[in-house]
Order: C-alpha cells, then sequence, then structure tokens
C-alpha cells in the first residue's frame, strides 16, 4: 500500500459527522473511576477512544465522554445525564470495583428510565448473565465491541447483532458469538480528541497494532476480550495513525499497548522503517510486556531508530520450574539473551515480575530477585499475583481454596487488599507473600525514583520513604504528590511532546 493509504474517519467521515447540523442520536461514553491508591491516569482509555470512533465516524452519533479517573464523581456524571440527554449510555468494567459501575448505572436510569445502556470489558465477557441480572443493563457486548456497536447504533433488531446478550422482559438473550474483526484496518481513529487531553499525566497517545494473543499465560484475561488469534493492522495502518496525530495535533509521544507486539517480528520492523521514512520525529514505548522469546538484535536497533524510548519485558519470574506452571512459553536464557541485546541496541528495558503464581515461594522469590539484580534493566516492576475470573489461575485458586477472603470482597473491595496478597498455598504463606512484596517494592522504589528524579534527588526521595511510618503516610497521599511532580518533570523533559493544541475539553463531536 501506498503512503497515502486512506483513513476512514480522517477526511470524509470525521467531516461529515462534525460538520452535519444533526446527529442520528446521542450516545455517553463513562469510564470507571480507577478503584484504590491508583493516581491520575497518564492517557486516554484506547477501548472507549476506538468506540467512540466508531459511534462518531461510521454511525453519525453526537459523542461525549466522561472519564472518572480524572476526578469526577457520580454527581458529574449524573448531571451530564440530564443536561446531554444521551440517547445510550455505554461504559465499561473490570472484575474489582465492578460494584460502583453498577450503582451508577442505576443512578442513570433512575434519572432517565428510556435510556439504553451498554455495558462491556473484561468482566462482562467472562460473567454475561450476571452482569445483566446485577447491574440493569440493557445490551451487554461480549469480546471486542467496535461492530457490535456499530449495528446497534444503526438500529439493528437486537437479536441479530452476533457477540452481545440482552434482557427482554424477565429473559436473557444470549446471541452467538461474534467473529473476531479479521481486517482491523477497517476500523476507524480512535476518538482522542474527545477526551481532556490537558488534563491527563503523559503528553501521549496509546497505540494499538495489533490483537488477540495465541500464549496461554494462566494469569492472562485478554483472550477473553481479543481471542487467542493474533491479528494485525498493516504497518501502513499504523503509521498512518502516527502522521494523522503527528501532523494534525502535533503529538510526538506515544504509547504502544498491543499485548504482543513482537509476535511477528518482521512487522514490527516494517512498522519501524516507515516511521523513518516518512521522517516522523517522534518517541514511543512499550509499557505492556513484549515476549522475550521473539526478538533479534536487528529489531531492537529498528526500533530505536524509529524513536523507541523504552521497553518493558513481560518476565513474571526467574524460575524455570514457575515459568512452566504458570504457561508463559519462555526460558530463563531467552530472558537473559532478550535483556542482553537490549543492552547492545542501546534501548532502555524494564521487566515485569509476579510474585506468588503456581509453583512460586520465597526461595523462588529470591532467586527471581536475583535474576532482577542481574538483569541489564533499567526499570523493575514486582505485582502480586491476582487471579482474575475467566483465566485458569482462578478457577484453579478456587478449586484449591487458596483464596485469603470472600469472593464478594475480592471482587468489590479493593480497599481490603489493595496492595496485599488475596491469595496463600501451603509452600507460599500471605505473611511470606507479603514480605517478598515489601522486598521488592523497596527494590522497585531505588528503580523508580533514580529514574524519575535523577540519583541525588531520587536517592533522598528512597531514603525518606523507607521508614513504615513515613510510608503509611506517603501511602495516602504521596501518589499524588508522584503524579504533580511527574507531570511537571514530563512539561519539561517533553516540553516539544505535543507541537500544537492541546484539547482541554471536548464534550462532543460539535
Amino acid at each position: 500500500m501506498e503512503a497515502k493509504l486512506e483513513m476512514k474517519s480522517e477526511a470524509v467521515l470525521l467531516e461529515k459527522s462534525q460538520n452535519s447540523l444533526s446527529h442520528k442520536g446521542k450516545i455517553l461514553f463513562v469510564i470507571p473511576g480507577l478503584v484504590g491508591i491508583m493516581g491520575k491516569p497518564t492517557s486516554p482509555h484506547f477501548g472507549i477512544a476506538s468506540l467512540a470512533g466508531v459511534a462518531r465516524d461510521l454511525c453519525g452519533y453526537d459523542v461525549r465522554i466522561i472519564d472518572m479517573r480524572l476526578g469526577y464523581n457520580d454527581d458529574y456524571v449524573i448531571n451530564a445525564v440530564k443536561e446531554f440527554k444521551p440517547d445510550y449510555y455505554a461504559t465499561t468494567t473490570v472484575t474489582q470495583g465492578h460494584g460502583e459501575v453498577y450503582n451508577l448505572i442505576r443512578k442513570a436510569k433512575a434519572i432517565d428510565s428510556n435510556i439504553k445502556v451498554i455495558i462491556g470489558g473484561p468482566h462482562t465477557s467472562a460473567t454475561v448473565k450476571e452482569v445483566l441480572n446485577e447491574s440493569g443493563a440493557d445490551i451487554a457486548v461480549i469480546r471486542e465491541g467496535e461492530m457490535q456497536l456499530k449495528e446497534i447504533l444503526n438500529g439493528a433488531p437486537l437479536e441479530n447483532v452476533l457477540g452481545i446478550a440482552f434482557k427482554r422482559g424477565n429473559d436473557y438473550i444470549v446471541n452467538p458469538e461474534r467473529p473476531f474483526l479479521e481486517n482491523l484496518d477497517e476500523l476507524p481513529v480512535p476518538a482522542y480528541d474527545l477526551f481532556e487531553l490537558a488534563n491527563y499525566m503523559d503528553k501521549k497517545l496509546p497505540m494499538v497494532t495489533s490483537r488477540g494473543c495465541p500464549h496461554r499465560c494462566i494469569f492472562c484475561s485478554i483472550f477473553l476480550t481479543m481471542g487467542r488469534t493474533f491479528r494485525t493492522r498493516s504497518p501502513e495502518h499504523v503509521v498512518n495513525e502516527i502522521e494523522h496525530w503527528y501532523k494534525k495535533y502535533g503529538y510526538r509521544r506515544f504509547a504502544f499497548n498491543d499485548d504482543v507486539f513482537n509476535f511477528d517480528k518482521e512487522r514490527v520492523k516494517k512498522i519501524c522503517d516507515l516511521i523513518v521514512e516518512r521522517g516522523l520525529k517522534i518517541q514511543w514505548e512499550l509499557r505492556n510486556g513484549i515476549r522475550v522469546d521473539k526478538v533479534d538484535l536487528e529489531m531492537f536497533q529498528k526500533m530505536k531508530k524509529a524513536g523507541c524510548i523504552y521497553i518493558a519485558f513481560g518476565i513474571e519470574s526467574g524460575v524455570q520450574d514457575v515459568l512452566n506452571k504458570m504457561k508463559k512459553g519462555a526460558t530463563v536464557e531467552q530472558i537473559k539473551r532478550a535483556a542482553q541485546l537490549t543492552k547492545e541496541a542501546g534501548l532502555p528495558a524494564g521487566g515485569f515480575f509476579i510474585i506468588g503464581l503456581p509453583g512460586d515461594n520465597m526461595e523462588n522469590f529470591k532467586q527471581t530477585l536475583k535474576l532482577a539484580l542481574e538483569l541489564p534493566l533499567e526499570e523493575v516492576r514486582f505485582y502480586s499475583a491476582l487471579p482474575y475470573i475467566g483465566t485458569e489461575f482462578y478457577e484453579i485458586a478456587k478449586k484449591n481454596g487458596w483464596f485469603t477472603m470472600s469472593e464478594e470482597d475480592y471482587q468489590n473491595n479493593i480497599g481490603v487488599w489493595d496492595g496485599q496478597p488475596v491469595i496463600e498455598t501451603q509452600d507460599f504463606t500471605k505473611e511470606e507473600r507479603k514480605k517478598a512484596l515489601e522486598i521488592g517494592e523497596k527494590f522497585v522504589m531505588k528503580y523508580i525514583s533514580k529514574k524519575e528524579f535523577g540519583p541525588v534527588i531520587g536517592t533522598i526521595a528512597y531514603w525518606v520513604w523507607l521508614p513504615k511510618p513515613t510510608r503509611g503516610i506517603m501511602k495516602k497521599v504521596g501518589i499524588k504528590t508522584w503524579a504533580v511532580l511527574r507531570k511537571i518533570k514530563n512539561s519539561i523533559i517533553y516540553k516539544d511532546a505535543v507541537v500544537g493544541k492541546v484539547t482541554k475539553h471536548t464534550s462532543s463531536a460539535n
């Protein structure tokens, strides 16, 4: 394909929907606020942006997006329902905190009983009947939802829309599954321009160039919404989108959020070549955790040349037996080789580790920590193992009675376990897991503080954080302070990240 491959939402559809005096209808997208101590989001929500692009550019709807992660409360959303008077209210949910999403749906329905509520997300795909029964939503979208939304908004009879479930009287109708979209180039540009772009922590936009992962990691839930078949956008289509945001909106930083970006190394190389050929002076990063078994030096060199400034590996463990039990499909030797190749290419890299998966114990954690110290990484992160509903890990934990709390608390009350282990085994008790997480947290703080603020200020910040009383205070206020400092830092270092207007607030397509 030529460099001028048509982006459907760029020229015709976007202009038509924005300039028309009337719309087919109105839809309000609501992104739930983060639960627990999470801080501000770094960038807009890709999934909602993609759906909003479909609603506006393919269906001609007037679209408004409220990202509650930016601090908006239920009252703000309800006032928007009153003023905007949407025909559809669309939202998403994960397992943890889904009760709050349901409460807000009921509040919206109380304001306007005629509003049609559409709900999606991984929790919906995993427990569709329960979601319809408990949430008050009218329609549940199963797996990826762009084509379902398009048909719903265009007035298709619900019984004819594959990949949804809906209520009819007291009955729940679950339609047959919809085949996953094979040609991702059919999708319009994500509608990031409808977000309050100036309010996000980082001046960067998410990019998703592929969907689906053929691997079988027992802890991963992405297959519930994206399937196990690797599907891609063409390199030309990917770089056309980058060029769209680069030239029209002045964006210079991007975050590639694919689940397995490097599954096809040659496609990665082609994307990099096109970025260089078109003279796009961008910076981009891969923080989702790329595979260690699908790398080579040439790929890393091309990524660096095309502006990649950081990648993260999904390492999980430094013990082969634990890697085997989680069905990672990678070896410790591959981990070491991949990290070494990034060093040779001069590409900064980090590693993600999970504490407490099947087969893990304190001794194995120490081996993992030893590996993290040995690898040439600029950043590491340790996470407590979480069994997501619908995964093999969840079924194993439930069958063996590993949960340390009630299922209701685990699914809805993140406050009782935020940052704490939610399972334990005979070989790895809750107290041992807490100790391992504390060790990992100290290790991470050394990396992060120095990386974010330099060796001097970073070291001071680490020693201030280290005592437990100080740590407790920082747990309450520190992340907000960190977010402010990070935003200030980014505004200085990446002052040219957005060359042009950054949207403060755009509520609709008008």
